[in-house]
């Protein structure tokens, strides 16, 4: 192997050489990155140090395996800026042990720094088929970027026995899991005017820190475990020597379990304990660390007591009921900077246990892609408990399956024959499923009604039953997970509905008139005024002047008509594996392209399927089953852009300033995909080539006053936050029962920031620190359209224009009511339970600033906080500003009207 390569390397510091790993006394221990002829070999004693300055001194055992966690750190790390390399322990020891002098390195080396570290690192066996997500031979093939040649360790791969024999279709992994080296993204500009599709570049400053923030804390735990031993007076040597056993790899045909599996019973009992019990057995796991918040627990009363009248005569049984609010730790519980872990694995832990122990549960996502996640996780978490076969007792439920497959989940879920389901809304109500224990609730649902329907579905009988919300990194969850008294107390929210909406009332007139002739002067009570006019263009008239259903829709008009959704369309995905040609699902129109692209994986009751082909002439997609690790991402982008002024309305007697209702174009296109490990780590990019999607709707549109941009750029405000803040202020009044009625858009931001409630079509433009792209300027504009109806909406928009004053004066009074000082806001003021998002990209500041311009009213420029300057490598965090940053955001033109067609203008009493 050559041992001396050249190496290109954007160093954000310029410097000639950084020392990548020092010891405790400050003297450089190596440097792997010195620009020009650095290498792994050039330094055999990269890993060495000095004794730790410790009260209690080190035995030379743990002086040699410090050596080897710092060998270890140095290229575990390195590794991870190759994506596509796998760290299993054959593969990274040789050059471990290059690291440390030549010392052999053993598994049970690596089971004592599991043993003194074990929420930082993961060490086991898994299946070679998941291991090998993409392998060196398939990365050379590819044009891989040449950062991944940065580094070549000397002895890369296997070089000698693992010490023992494994069974020949598993692969002994190795991964730090405490934190993730986070990327410098480099896009460029292509010629539609978005990103190039590029993989990340990850700069040495970034390296150097998460190595020596690893190399600290292995000294603390050190530290910590010499205190304890010798407080218990045992000898620290013996006891990491007894110690190292529990976390010593098992093969699933070695006949042992794991010391999570031995702790579990070994059948699924008919008859449960109670619930508190349950709960106390799961406190004593290894992977319980507080997560249960207080004053999250248990709950007897009724939701909203004080709303309601008392009715105590109640013929429904039920028990006890224990509410939980779980919140996700962090990767390294002692370390909050590491970030929090995934609330997926957290919902699938909690999941199989309660199942291994005889409750029956029900666990609900937002979307449906958590629910395949999930579904996915909780495969995983039985099998790592030893427990594969209870798989096939746990089925999803969601929108796409087809009726036979729904029917069918429900009556054996009913029946008994299921233990659990991992479920959309869909099963929130109407369905009958039986005598349910527990209910999972995976992230803040929509709405406090949707949580407290979703907490009602266990304990309907006369036995104890529980309640878990489970909280991700939304604004939304922690915001509960500090307040949980809120999930209570709070008022349900307001359901709002447009009876005028044409497009639904049709189908109800339709299926009304085939039942019972319509008379329009009678039943205009009870369809509205536009019943006449609907009769007259659409039913058939009889002698008698009463009007029937229209031919189109006979003999059986309910089938044309949809409860759910307003679109129609759909294409069916069959899976082709071993020419089994089976339809397993159908998807809407509105998610085909984001979801069954070709090269992407998709997921159906948790399996993997990977997408062949997409024939839209004929509306199907091919799919196989694929047994792999990783997911993929679409990149897409979606402008929306008001095109023709139809009305106007004044904001405020205060000020000029108006809003706009008219016609809307959407324009998205998906113009790649990333493949993704499931630490969200970008594995591959991947271009396509698919056809524009052009939509057209009906919205209303705020065009920011020229004064509110000034001012956020005197305060160095990031004013697309602002915009964002201000949209997602409003949007809580715009929405008819859930977010997918409504979808908006700040056009100041580089794309579109939310459609229909799906991650989806999260756009990869919406970052803090994605650079400037001089193509994709915006025009600084709040834009709110009708994501369902088509060219002429849905009705909700023209409904909001109607009350846009009344609207934004209730949002600028919210803002300035809220109690909180975080400069992002909280849920309270300008987060919302619903931004898919997450709410990332927020300025209270800068939203106060636009409502309050739009309304004509003074703004305390002296009062306003200053942001901070986005410099490349730095992501804002919790109670910082976020800086003005990028200059994609110009002053916005108005839209004139169409060409002999008359704007309608209204006033404020109009």
């Amino acid at each position: 192997m050559e041992t001396q390569r050249k190496r290109k390397r954007d160093d954000a510091d310029g410097q000639d050489s950084t020392p990548l790993v020092k010891d405790h006394g400050g003297t450089d221990t190596g440097s792997l990155a010195k620009r020009g002829t650095s290498t792994a070999s050039s330094h055999p004693n990269a890993a060495s140090h000095s004794e730790p300055s410790s009260v209690i001194p080190w035995p030379e055992e743990l002086k040699a395996l410090s050596r080897i966690h710092r060998a270890l750190n140095v290229v575990y790390t390195f590794c991870c800026t190759r994506q596509h390399y796998t760290t299993t322990f054959e593969k990274i020891r040789g050059s471990v042990e290059s690291q440390t002098g030549g010392r052999p390195l053993t598994i049970e080396d690596v089971a004592k720094v599991k043993f003194l570290i074990p929420q930082s690192v993961r060490f086991e066996l898994s299946d070679t088929g998941v291991v090998s997500i993409m392998g060196v031979a398939e990365a050379r093939k590819k044009k891989v970027p040449e950062i991944w040649n940065d580094w070549e360790a000397e002895g890369m791969g296997s070089n000698g026995s693992d010490g023992g024999k494994r069974p020949p279709d598993t692969e002994l992994l190795f991964e730090f899991v405490d934190g993730d080296l986070k990327p410098e993204s480099q896009p460029g500009v292509g010629l539609g005017g978005y990103e190039d599709i590029r993989t990340p570049v990850y700069i040495q400053k970034k390296m150097v820190a998460l190595i020596e923030k690893r190399n600290k804390k292995f000294t603390n735990a050190v530290d910590t475990f010499l205190a304890v031993c010798r407080q218990e007076n045992v000898d620290p040597v013996q006891r990491l020597e007894a110690g190292k056993d529990i976390y010593m790899p098992l093969s699933p045909d070695s006949g042992s379990s794991t010391p999570a599996a031995a702790k579990l019973p070994a059948q699924i009992p008919k008859i449960r304990r109670s619930i508190a019990e349950i709960i106390s057995e799961i406190k004593e796991q290894s992977w319980y660390y507080n997560q249960i918040v207080k004053g999250g627990g248990a709950y007897e009363g009724y939701f909203g007591i004080d709303e309601v009248k008392l009715t105590d005569i109640d013929g429904s049984p039920s028990g006890r009921k224990e509410f939980l609010c779980w919140q996700t730790p962090y990767k390294d519980p002692n370390d909050a900077s590491s970030g929090r872990g995934s609330s997926i694995d957290e919902s699938a832990k909690i999941f199989c246990q309660l199942i291994l122990r005889g409750v029956r549960v029900i666990a609900f996502c937002r979307i449906r892609k958590q629910c395949e996640y999930l579904l996915n996780a909780i495969k995983d978490e039985f099998r790592t408990l030893d427990r594969p076969d209870v798989s096939r007792f746990v089925m999803g439920y969601r929108g796409g399956y087809s009726p036979q497959d729904r029917r069918k989940i429900e009556r054996e879920m009913f029946e008994g024959k299921l233990l659990g389901i991992v479920a959309t809304n869909a099963l929130e109500l109407g369905v009958d499923i039986g005598t349910l224990d527990a209910v999972i609730t995976h992230e803040f649902p929509h709405s406090i009604s949707n949580f407290r329907q979703q907490s009602g579905r266990a304990g309907r009988r006369n036995k104890d039953s529980l309640s878990i919300l489970v909280a991700g990194q939304s604004a939304a969850d922690q915001h509960y997970m500090n307040n949980p008294d809120d999930l209570f107390t709070k008022p349900n929210c307001g359901l709002l509905v447009d009876l005028e909406n044409e497009l639904v009332l049709e189908g109800h007139v339709q299926c009304a008139a085939f039942e019972m002739p319509i008379h329009p002067e009678n039943d205009s009570a009870y369809f509205g005024s536009q019943l006449a006019h609907l009769a007259d263009t659409r039913l058939v008239k009889d002698d008698m002047g009463f009007y029937h259903c229209h031919e189109r829709f006979r003999p059986n008009p309910s089938k044309f008509v949809s409860i759910r959704s307003i679109d129609e369309g759909n294409y069916a995905i069959i899976d082709t594996t071993n020419n089994r040609n089976v339809v397993i699902e159908e998807i809407d129109d509105a998610r085909v392209f984001f979801t069954v692209y070709e090269g992407a994986i998709y997921f159906h009751q948790g399996n993997t399927y990977l997408v062949k082909e997409l024939n839209t002439s004929k509306r199907f997609a091919r799919v196989v089953r694929a047994h792999v690790d990783w997911i993929t991402e679409q990149r897409d982008f979606t402008n929306v852009d008001p095109i023709e002024t139809e009305a106007i309305r004044r904001i405020s007697r205060l000020t000029d300033y108006r809003a706009f209702f008219g016609k809307i174009a959407i324009h998205t296109l998906v113009y790649g995909y990333f493949k993704k490990d499931k630490k969200g780590r970008i594995l591959d990019a991947v271009a396509l080539d698919t056809p524009p999607i052009d939509k057209m709707s009906k919205g209303l549109w705020l065009d920011v006053p020229k004064t509110a941009l000034e001012i956020l750029k005197s305060h160095n405000l990031n004013a697309a936050a602002a915009i964002h803040a201000a949209s997602m202020q409003s949007c809580p009044y715009f929405r008819l029962s859930d977010f997918s009625r409504e979808t908006f858009e700040q056009n100041a931001k580089q794309g579109v920031l939310s459609r229909d409630q799906d991650p989806r079509t999260r756009n990869h433009f919406f970052h803090p620190l994605a650079p400037p792209t001089p193509r994709r300027q915006r025009q600084a504009r709040l834009v709110f359209y009708d994501a369902k109806g088509g060219s002429s909406g849905s009705g909700i928009t023209s409904k909001a224009f109607e009350f846009i004053d009344s609207l934004l004066v209730r949002a600028n009074s919210r803002i300035d009511t809220c109690t909180c000082t975080a400069a992002q806001g909280c849920v309270e003021c300008v987060c919302n339970e619903l931004c898919p998002e997450m709410n990332l990209v927020i300025s209270k500041a800068g939203a106060s600033v636009i409502l309050k311009c739009l309304l004509g009213l003074k703004v305390d420029v002296d009062s306003l906080p200053w942001g901070t300057e986005l410099d490349r490598g730095y992501e804002p965090g919790p109670g910082s500003e976020l800086a003005q940053g990028l200059e994609t955001i110009i002053e916005a033109v108005e839209v004139a009207g169409a060409s002999g067609k008359e704007i309608r203008i209204y006033d404020l009493d109009t």
